[in-house]
């Protein structure tokens, strides 16, 4: 995870969303091609890396069930944090 982070701070990107898990890290960040191709590579050299492309985030405050089935109708959510006042998810087509 520190070499993760290493190599973001060293390439100025910011990650959006991060998850990790105990074989595996997920990391959400905004479509500049030139920063993620840069990154992916870098951190190819350490890592196993796959890049998925065309997803959406969606960040919701004081979220409702209701709020959350009408703005994720019809997508397939890849990721999910939630805690009590805040859901962030990420959504492909």
């Amino acid at each position: 995870m520190g070499r993760l982070y290493e190599i973001l701070a060293a390439l100025h990107v910011k990650p959006n969303l991060v998850q990790s898990g105990a074989v595996s890290i997920q990391v959400c960040l905004d479509d500049r091609p030139e920063k993620i191709d840069k990154l992916a590579i870098t951190a190819s050299e350490l890592f196993d890396v796959e890049l998925e492309k065309n997803l959406t985030m969606l960040t919701i405050r004081h979220y409702t069930k209701e709020v959350m089935d009408t703005l994720i109708n019809g997508k397939k959510i890849k990721l999910l944090q939630q805690t009590p006042e805040t859901v962030q998810v990420i959504l492909s087509n």
